[in-house]
């Protein structure tokens, strides 16, 4: 891992050198050296990007990747524009139940806002309807609801 990390760096000092597309890029890595899996290494410096002072709350983000945990990370950031960039993924027959193939240059974005603003759509209607026998003895929160539903989510698992 540290022969494919030093190579990788080589790359990128390369291209932002040498590549006009590259030039004004700025580029973080984080190799195997640095402990963590990537998609919290992302979202830990998503994170600490936005308490920073002068942070522009319209900052766009988008991840690539077929980990279904990114689509709970990215709920939980709280962040309004974010996306998510994945591969479609066709599932084998029954024959070959874990057998998984990616189609080739076919790829599917979801807009986490549009996830949140579903949830929250199902939220308000379960929670505020107006027929029902108690009110809420706490304040609506989409945020709040959408950090229950991830850790919902994850008690629940992925069914296999």
């Amino acid at each position: 891992m540290n022969t494919l990390s030093d190579h990788l760096r080589y790359f990128i000092r390369k291209k932002m050198k040498e590549d006009a597309a590259w030039q004004g890029v700025r580029v973080i890595f984080s190799g195997a050296e640095v402990p963590g899996e990537g998609e919290h290494k992302i979202m830990n410096y998503i994170r600490n990007t936005k308490s920073q002072p002068g942070y522009d709350p319209n900052l766009r983000n988008c991840l690539y990747g077929l980990d279904a945990d990114l689509v709970m990370l990215s709920l939980v950031s709280h962040e309004p524009n974010f996306a998510l960039l994945r591969e479609e993924v066709i599932f084998g027959n029954a024959h070959l139940p874990r057998k998984i193939l990616k189609k080739q240059d076919e790829f599917q974005f979801l807009h986490i806002s549009l996830l949140r603003e579903y949830l929250d759509l199902e939220m308000r209607s379960a929670l505020l309807a107006p027929d029902a026998a108690t009110p809420m003895p706490f304040e609506y929160s989409i945020e709040r609801i959408v950090d229950d539903w991830v850790i919902l989510a994850f008690f629940v698992g992925n069914g296999q």
